[in-house]
């Protein structure tokens, strides 16, 4: 399995929700029950030490298991801490020993004016 690319953008001192779904190759949700998940945001892909990182009960909640559906936050504390322009992620889930990384792409900051 590939990991979806997919672009976030992230407006500084705002809170940042999104929904995923993990399907099969066939339509199918797959059950995550059991899973654990990991988000890394870092400014490269060299880069050792991540920027944020969350994972079940610290920014990422499974929502739905048995329809394959987590739910990714970042608080409006953590983005307004934020000090880069473009940075990159993924997200991996595991069951046991096997992981999966689901999506990967950059994180854009949208920097605000107002406090």
């Amino acid at each position: 399995m590939r990991a979806a690319k997919f672009d976030i953008i992230v407006e500084q001192g705002s809170t940042y929700n999104k929904r995923i779904q993990w399907k099969d190759s066939s339509g199918t949700a797959v059950n995550i029950a059991g899973y654990t998940a990991f988000l890394e945001v870092k400014n490269n892909k060299q880069e050792t030490a991540a920027l944020i990182s969350l994972s079940i009960g610290s920014g990422i909640t499974l929502t739905t298991p048995a329809s394959g559906i987590l739910d990714i936050a970042i608080t409006a504390t953590q983005t307004a801490a934020f000090d880069f322009d473009r940075a990159v992620y993924d997200l991996v889930l595991v069951n046991g020993s096997t992981k999966y990384r689901l999506m990967e792409g950059n994180v854009v900051l949208s920097r605000r004016v107002t406090d």
